[in-house]
């Protein structure tokens, strides 16, 4: 043997046996994350194929050599049948592949590695020739048996690169880069059966497949911590949470994080990088950790999203596999947002209510008492002058009675209908309702966002417009726009004219029951109206008149076809 042949061979295989060391020392100890279960065997059985080939390789003793090939040639389909069911297992198929169907394969595949490793009746290896190239290394010369090893070796190659890239075509997009990998892999696995089993190299056919086999155990291992670092786990998916339209992660029996299905992915979007191989106090307020601390109980908490903040309700439940082993505690959040918001809106509607109908009630026996005191009056006074007046009094007590009647038709629902609303619709049909085109310049900057309100918040903005329109003395021009405006996170709404504006004394009164030179129920039920959506207003101009409406976050989010208006 030249030294050529030796120093090529002994750098060549020390480099790959380092790797494959490298990475059983990281599966076992997880150093830089938790790789797929059988990436451990995989490189096991590489390690020993690289000490056996060296003594291969470097035996005078040709029995040696043919039984280091043996070795070898088993451990090879083992390897080649162990990536098939990773493959199977990160395709997302285990839960189609009936127990009974992966046992068969088991079977076959044991029995496939017992033929090339005992070489049963010399039907599969007849005679070893030792070939000298630089070093020596041992060419079989191959019986009938050997098609059906190679038909093994070649299908399950094959289906290592059909199963990922199948799901590739179909999963959801968070696979993609893995399963690309792994189809890469495939090919590569592919490739190293073609130079085992054909021997179409100038060269050792097995020491370029067990390189070949190197190079997909690094893609498999890379491909499986991308995959388990995104948090899938096969046996915590086997569990079927990944099918959940809830919100789910779990954590291990040790408190990290080892799962988190689509919808988590989404919702903790902004910190998921955080949340890989983490823990939950990397991801979760410490409020909602204490929330969440107690099993099998429903905890509220609320989590920002999307610069939205939502309520989910958090249920804490033991995740448990074969045998009753302790795979650690899954989380599941279901978010109640808008049963929430309609929860307290409702509350806040019903309130309104009672005071708006006490109100009313009020009023309305004021009246009555004032118009059947005139009659009273005008039905025995002689003097007909004062009969007159009294009857001017009872018609203005009618009046009165009529606008109180139709002040509680403006308001009938409210709170009954709930809802997001397309905030640009709403102001639309308000600038429409209100028609103010002909007698005000009107301008708008309004975001396309939708707002968690009461249906009658078209008629609020009304109130408001038809205000500026009817009160601002030499109101030229009108101004509605929208924006986060605050740094406390709000959502603003704000109309603004160029007329005499509001004096400082009465900023605060117009919004009062029975206040202003009408009817003075318009601002106050806007009032009423916006304050059932948690929404605030006030008047706060120098010049002319500036309304602001402010809206909490939470009751605002990004448009959606799907609001109504």
């Amino acid at each position: 043997m030249s030294l050529v042949g030796i120093a090529f061979i002994s750098a060549a295989s020390l480099v790959w046996l380092i790797a494959c060391l490298a990475i059983l020392y990281a599966a076992l100890s997880k150093r830089w994350g938790s790789p797929h279960e059988l990436v451990q065997y995989m490189a096991i059985l590489l390690v020993i194929s690289f000490v056996s080939y060296l003594m291969m390789v470097f035996s005078d003793i040709t029995s040696v050599k043919e039984i280091m090939y043996r070795l070898l040639d088993g451990i090879g389909y083992a390897f080649v049948f162990l990536a098939l069911l990773v493959a199977i297992d990160y395709s997302q198929r285990p839960n189609r592949w009936e127990a009974g169907r992966v046992r068969l394969l088991q079977g076959i595949a044991l029995i496939i590695v017992a033929v090339a490793i005992f070489n049963p009746l010399g039907a599969y290896i007849s005679d070893y020739s030792i070939v000298e190239d630089g070093y020596s290394y041992v060419m079989p010369e191959m019986e009938w048996l050997a098609g059906a090893l190679i038909l093994f070796a070649l299908i399950c190659s094959l289906f290592t690169i059909i199963l990922p890239f199948q799901a590739f075509t179909s999963s959801r997009s968070r696979y993609h880069e893995t399963l690309t990998l792994i189809s890469a892999g495939g090919f590569i696995l592919l490739l190293a059966s073609f130079y085992l089993n054909f021997d179409i190299i100038d060269g050792d056919p097995l020491f370029v497949s067990l390189s070949l086999y190197t190079v997909f155990l690094i893609i498999i291992y890379m491909a499986s911590i991308r995959l388990n670092i995104h948090n899938y786990d096969p046996c915590i998916c086997s569990t079927g949470l990944d099918e959940m339209m809830d919100v789910v992660v779990a954590i291990d029996p040790e408190g990290k994080v080892a799962y988190a299905n689509l919808p988590a992915e989404r919702l903790f979007s902004s910190c998921f990088e955080k949340m890989r191989g983490g823990r939950m106090e990397d991801v979760l307020p410490p409020e909602c950790l204490g929330a969440m601390g107690h099993d099998q109980r429903t905890d509220l908490i609320k989590l920002e999203s999307d610069g939205q903040l939502r309520t989910f309700n958090v249920i804490r439940f033991p995740l448990r596999g074969n045998g009753g082993r302790d795979l650690g505690t899954a989380f599941m959040f279901r978010e109640v947002t808008d049963v929430m918001h309609y929860h307290d809106s409702v509350r806040i509607a019903l309130d309104k209510l009672e005071l708006l109908n006490s109100i009313s009630r009020h009023d309305m026996l004021n009246h009555m008492t004032v118009i059947h005191g005139y009659a009273e009056l005008a039905m025995v006074v002689e003097d007909q002058d004062k009969r007159m007046r009294y009857l001017e009094k009872i018609l203005d007590g009618c009046l009165k009675a009529e606008g109180i009647v139709n002040f509680n038709r403006s308001y009938k629902g409210m709170g009954t209908s709930l809802d997001w609303i397309n905030l640009p619709k709403v102001i639309e049909q308000a600038l429409k309702e209100a028609d103010i085109g002909q007698l005000m310049e009107v301008s708008t900057e309004i975001e396309d966002v939708d707002v968690y309100a009461d249906a009658l918040i078209s008629r609020a903005i009304y109130n408001i417009i038809q205000n500026s329109s009817s009160h601002a003395e030499g109101a030229q021009n009108i101004t509605i726009k929208t924006g986060w405006f605050d740094s406390n996170g709000d959502f603003f709404i704000i109309v603004e004219d160029d007329g005499s504006g509001i004096p400082q004394d009465e900023k605060e009164l117009i919004f009062r029951n029975g206040y202003g030179r009408t009817t003075g129920f318009g601002l106050f039920l806007t009032k009423e109206i916006l304050e059932i959506s948690k929404a605030k207003i006030w008047e706060e101009g120098a010049e002319g008149a500036r309304f602001v409406i402010s809206f909490p976050r939470e009751n605002v989010r990004k448009s959606n076809r799907d609001t109504i208006y």
